[in-house]
């Protein structure tokens, strides 16, 4: 035992001496099997999950030595609020799973003469609306293989669309290679052809308009 104060926790609330120190809690699973009628056999049963979880928690409240009506009220408060609230005991620490509060009782005797309770029985149900580890854990191998395939085919769709990509690059880098080589040789073509010596009748030429101006 870690500690010798909180006997349980929901949620903020602690059970405790000064609050609420039951002296019973009762807890009841259900699990689903139905059955489908066979000819001539016996019915056949599938189980299909867990069903439900409830926790119930009772015990007697002296409010001379105990909490009384106050600490019934913060209950009460909890399960007008329709939240759902970790229970965790106090021993051990272990959360027991998140829980709602579907009701609450209590029976008032033995009233001093102000009308003030001297008993009081209480009792509230708990309901569990979280799943536990073992179906979370289901869930994720169930998925698992959908999501392994998904990926792999979403990743051969990518390696197909980098090929294309690669090769339409490649084709597209060819053609600019191979009109860059062509321009730049009929540059240097036209390079040689001013460069050559000029022709005796293109000399005659020339001096016959220096000659007229």
């Amino acid at each position: 035992m870690f500690q010798n104060k909180a006997m349980m926790t929901l949620g903020f609330f602690v059970f405790m001496r000064k609050t609420i120190p039951y002296q019973s809690t009762s807890r009841s699973l259900s699990f689903r099997h139905p059955t489908n009628a066979v000819l001539g056999e016996l019915p056949k049963s599938q189980f299909i999950g867990k069903d439900s979880e409830t926790i119930e928690i009772s015990g007697t409240l002296m409010p001379e030595i105990t909490g009384g009506k106050i600490s019934i009220q913060m209950l009460e408060l909890m399960a007008e609020s329709g939240e759902a609230f970790p229970l965790i005991e106090g021993a051990s620490f272990l959360i027991k799973g998140w829980f709602v509060i579907e009701s609450l009782k209590e029976d008032s005797t033995e009233f001093f003469s102000d009308g003030a309770p001297r008993k009081i029985d209480f009792s509230m149900s708990l309901k569990r609306v979280d799943e536990s580890w073992v179906v979370k854990q289901n869930k994720v191998d169930i998925q698992q293989p959908k999501n392994t395939s998904i990926n792999n085919q979403q990743e051969e769709e990518t390696s197909d669309v980098s090929d294309k990509d690669i090769e339409s690059l490649d084709q597209s880098t060819g053609q600019s290679n191979a009109q860059i080589d062509q321009d730049l040789a009929d540059i240097q073509n036209g390079a040689n052809q001013s460069d050559a010596p000029m022709t005796e009748a293109q000399e005659d030429a020339a001096l016959s308009e220096l000659s007229a101006v």
